[in-house]
């Protein structure tokens, strides 16, 4: 805990201790993820009980999502590499056509979002580094592809048919 009468020292503790972000995903400064308070960790120690039954949940409906979208050639989809089972906290899948795809669930009232779109080299926080754009290039492919799919424990069976019909009708 900080407390400061000193409005500068308090903006850059609260940067610091959110990655080093006042903006989420620019990071202005190498920070660190400081955000969990008292309340948050009662809540996190009572839903730890039910984490193995949302794992699965999670592993489920990415097991649709990879079966249902897994014919159409412009989705690259996330896999689980041998020897390692993801608990799919995110299910992100990349095309380079995400800006129209997202227009078009946005459209059917499916929420999406664009996790890191600005990939660590060109972030602020490390510019000291010297890094440019394109000395990088798989992870600026990723954060220019990368959309993130609906997957949540009590997402319906149908919300998630809905979602895959929107993706294949788009790329028909």
């Amino acid at each position: 805990a900080i407390t400061t009468p000193d409005e500068s020292l308090a903006q850059a503790a609260r940067m610091w201790r959110n990655y080093g972000s006042e903006v989420k995903y620019y990071n202005q400064v190498q920070g660190y993820n400081s955000r969990l308070d008292e309340l948050q960790a009662a809540f996190l120690r009572i839903k730890l009980d039910q984490l193995d039954v949302w794992n699965t949940e999670r592993r489920r409906q990415a097991h649709r999502y990879a079966c249902a979208l897994s014919g159409i050639q412009e989705l690259t989809l996330p896999f689980d590499m041998e020897g390692a089972q993801s608990v799919y906290h995110l299910f992100v899948i990349r095309t380079p056509s995400r800006k129209s795809l997202q227009d078009h669930l946005t459209k059917a009232g499916i929420g999406t979002l664009i996790h890191y779109p600005v990939p660590p080299h060109l972030q602020a926080a490390y510019r000291h580094q010297g890094w440019s754009s394109g000395q990088f290039p798989i992870a600026e492919r990723i954060a220019n592809t990368a959309l993130s799919l609906p997957l949540f424990p009590g997402l319906r069976m149908d919300e998630q048919d809905w979602i895959i019909h929107q993706i294949q009708s788009f790329f028909e």
